[in-house]
């Protein structure tokens, strides 16, 4: 049985990149606590704990606080704030740019913790580079130049916790390098350091650092020891997915070890704290230990099923071991034609040579006769029955080459048909491949569509919660939010549903949307009040003209509160602050078709362009407007418009020029009282 390797590399480095966000709150936390004069800034430092989102956010916000007050200090800080959450949530590159521009402000500074800082956040970004298959050495060079001299810093201005970071950093980066002794010099020093200030996750941390370069000096026992010490502090704090690394680093050195009981205990034990831990990458690395401690120690018929267990979690890891035996199989196949072309080569130019000689030694017979028949003419009936004998032996020998070279010519067409056959099943592989590729992707855009539309019912819950939690004995409050909080959870579970139905229509299955005629007045005014409040935030007036009331529509309730959604979404995000967003209903006045209803949406932001008319109701649309408030936007939300609002048997469109804002127009049959 094969087990996979590449698994416990990939968790490797998804746990380096989340191992910032444990430790970087509390170094954060004492240096600016001075500084942190506003409500956002706080934030910023409370869900550093636990949220990266939320880091992100509350950081631009706090930047932009400081950016108006004038303060370069903190809007260094928050920069490098901003830039280690975005590096640890994979978006390395724009980390590293957010880093760059905090580095360039911070050196006309006079303030050493904002240079060291700033500094410490475009190494950290830099060392990332590293992840990929190619070690890119001059990423190394660039993350080292940048946390030295951070150290440096962090050293002149007395501060630990950021020394404490860096030497981690550093020694991260020394061991991508595979550069053993240099590694655990920085994470014994920056251990030390976490010890006497008591940060307990960031010693786990370099405890574990400090084993997996042991690990790779091959000094396993001493190894296991810090990897134990990791596991001990790591139950302490009570965090399932850093307590599930050193499970796994410790059962994979008591197999090293030869502990093969152990070894099982730990593997065990994995299996419940990375289920806890609701970590995909996690949970399927446990299952692979397991299976792997399993086969050790013989029991094949348990290792079957945690094996199968993992390969079930891991679907896609298939695909890459049918292109891997598709590979292997073609080179087989290569090397077979080649050997089989050699030999027939060989046996050849051994005929031919066998064929020289024989017609050599005739020549030489001819002469020998020739001669014989001047001095020996008495002899010459004996020579001549000799010669018909060679004669006869000559044919037999061609007779017997002849067949030779048949069966040579036959064993050639077998290894054409076989390389045939090879081919063949190679092109059926390959359509599976991509069968399986195909089904990954839609998968993945289902996924996607998924996030992106029931977030923003998710995110209006969420307000509405934390008006309640501000506000607790508002008993007023409660009456009217309550409601609304359940009605938002209601639409989003209808979202999630609607949706799959939109992905059956696009995929070639018939989606089942039941229409019926509403009056959409109280739909709209529902819609117009869920965002209000993110409105209010931008200064945008939502104003709404009824002039068609009483005058239902022949649709589908819970898709057009999709539509409306994401229709009135996309305006507040795309407004100007201080604008308006107009939201009118009217009878369609075409005499080719009197019974629709057009519903419209109009905003005042910038408008948008003809090319990106051209594509503007297309899947993950990326288009040049961006949001006004630095909201997010995926391009997939027009898409789910068109598909719905199609499958209703309506049309939509838009309507804009450059510069004047846009409007975009639903028409839907009218419904009958």
């Amino acid at each position: 049985m094969r087990f996979p390797t590449n698994i416990p590399r990939s968790l490797f480095i998804c746990f380096l990149l989340g191992g910032t966000l444990f430790c970087l709150p509390t170094l954060f936390a004492d240096n600016l606590q001075s500084r942190a004069n506003s409500e956002a800034f706080r934030k910023v430092l409370l869900y550093q704990f636990s949220k990266i989102d939320s880091t992100i956010f509350y950081a631009k916000v706090s930047a932009d606080e400081a950016l108006k007050a004038h303060d370069s200090a903190r809007y260094v800080l928050m920069l490098a704030v901003e830039s280690v959450a975005m590096v640890d949530v994979g978006k390395i590159q724009e980390g590293f740019a957010q880093a760059s521009s905090a580095v360039k402000i911070a050196e006309k500074l006079t303030d050493t913790l904002a240079r060291a800082f700033s500094l410490y956040a475009v190494g950290y970004a830099s060392g990332q580079h590293i992840i990929s298959k190619t070690n890119d050495s001059l990423s190394n060079i660039t993350a080292l130049t940048m946390l030295r001299e951070s150290l440096v810093l962090g050293r002149s201005a007395g501060d630990s916790l950021l020394q404490m970071q860096v030497l981690n950093s550093i020694g991260r980066v020394f061991r991508k390098m595979r550069e053993w002794d240099s590694a655990a010099s920085y994470h014994e020093e920056a251990r030390a350091f976490a010890s006497a200030l008591r940060v307990t996750r960031a010693e786990a941390w370099a405890w574990h650092s400090l084993s997996i370069c042991y690990e790779g000096k091959k000094i396993l026992p001493l190894a296991l020891s810090c990897s134990l010490e990791a596991l001990r502090l790591r139950e302490m704090v009570g965090v399932d997915l850093s307590t599930s690394v050193s499970l796994n680093q410790t059962s994979k050195l008591y197999s090293a070890l030869g502990k093969k009981n152990e070894a099982m205990l730990y593997a065990e034990k994995n299996i419940a704290v990375s289920e806890r831990s609701q970590d995909l990458a996690v949970i399927v690395n446990a299952w692979n230990r397991l299976a792997e401690v399993q086969g050790e120690m013989g029991k094949y018929s348990e290792a079957l099923k945690s094996f199968q267990r993992y390969k079930k979690l891991h679907d896609s890891l298939r695909v890459i071991e049918f292109r891997t035996d598709i590979r292997i199989l073609q080179k087989e196949s290569e090397f077979e034609r080649m050997q089989a072309k050699n030999q027939l080569l060989e046996q050849q130019q051994a005929q031919e040579t066998a064929i020289r000689n024989r017609q050599w030694i005739i020549i030489w017979l001819v002469i020998a006769i020739a001669l014989g028949l001047s001095f020996l003419s008495l002899q010459l009936v004996r020579t001549r029955r000799k010669t018909e004998e060679q004669n006869r032996q000559l044919h037999s020998a061609n007779e017997t080459i002849e067949q030779n070279v048949a069966e040579l010519q036959s064993k050639q067409q077998e290894i054409s048909t076989t390389s045939e056959l090879l081919q063949t099943t190679n092109d059926s592989l390959q359509k599976v491949v991509q069968n399986l590729e195909e089904r990954d992707r839609e998968r993945t855009e289902i996924m996607s569509v998924l996030a992106h539309d029931i977030k923003n019912p998710l995110a209006s819950i969420q307000m509405m919660a934390q008006m309640l939690d501000s506000d607790a004995d508002n008993q007023e409050l409660r009456t009217r939010l309550l409601p609304q909080i359940h009605h938002t959870a209601a639409r989003a579970m209808g979202l999630a549903q609607n949706l799959l139905e939109s992905n059956r229509l696009e995929t070639g299955a018939k989606a089942e949307l039941e229409v019926f005629a509403f009056d959409p007045e109280p739909l709209i005014s529902s819609m117009l009040e869920q965002y209000t409040e993110f409105a209010k935030r931008k200064n945008v007036a939502l104003l709404y003209l009824n002039k068609a009331e009483g005058k239902p529509i022949l649709a589908n309730e819970q898709a057009m509160m999709q539509v409306l959604d994401n229709l009135i979404s996309n305006a507040v995000k795309f407004s100007p602050f201080g604008k308006r967003i107009l939201v009118r209903v009217q009878e369609q006045l075409s005499s080719s078709n009197p019974r629709m209803l057009r519903i419209e949406v109009k905003d005042e932001g910038e408008g948008i362009s003809s090319t990106d008319m051209k594509k503007l109701f297309g899947k993950f649309a990326r288009l040049s407007s961006r949001p006004t408030g630095g909201e997010h936007s995926t391009g997939l939300g027009l898409s789910i418009v068109k598909k719905l609002v199609e499958s209703m048997n309506g049309k939509v469109w838009c309507e804009s020029e450059l510069g004047f804002g846009a409007k975009f127009i639903v028409e839907l049959p009218q419904g009958k009282r």
